[in-house]
């Protein structure tokens, strides 16, 4: 790890990068989306991890959270279409790779603007189809 990568990680705090680890694992769960997209801004904006970084320690906790909430959230009684779920899951581990390359070959201040925008959207997608 460079100097400069170790001087970032010297800097995080843990009481924030625990409550934003919670944050994202509620309500990724409460709400079905993405737990990056509540970790990957918190940490940018809260507890100033850079935008590569937290897009890959995002990425990193994204598989316990979601077996996590998965498991739960199906022995609750929750309605999981497995069939669906395994479609997706499929889609999902030939689209990450492609993905993470992507946003690991962007710079900085790019990569900060896509996550951007497709935050917005999706929240503007929200708000005027909400169905």
């Amino acid at each position: 790890m460079s100097g400069e990568g170790r001087a970032e990680q010297a800097r995080v705090s843990r009481p924030r990068s625990a409550a934003t680890g919670f944050a994202g694992g509620f309500l990724g769960s409460l709400l079905g989306i993405g737990g990056g997209f509540v970790m990957v801004p918190l940490q940018v904006m809260w507890a100033r991890v850079g935008q590569h970084a937290a897009n890959g320690t995002s990425l990193a906790a994204i598989a316990p959270l979601t077996l996590a909430g998965m498991a739960v959230y199906a022995l609750a009684g929750g309605s999981v279409d497995w069939r669906l779920a395994l479609l997706l899951a499929v889609g999902s581990v030939i689209g990450a790779p492609l993905g993470a390359r992507w946003a690991a070959r962007l710079p900085e201040h790019t990569l900060r603007r896509v996550v951007a925008v497709a935050i917005a959207a999706a929240g503007v997608k929200q708000l005027v189809f909400p169905g």
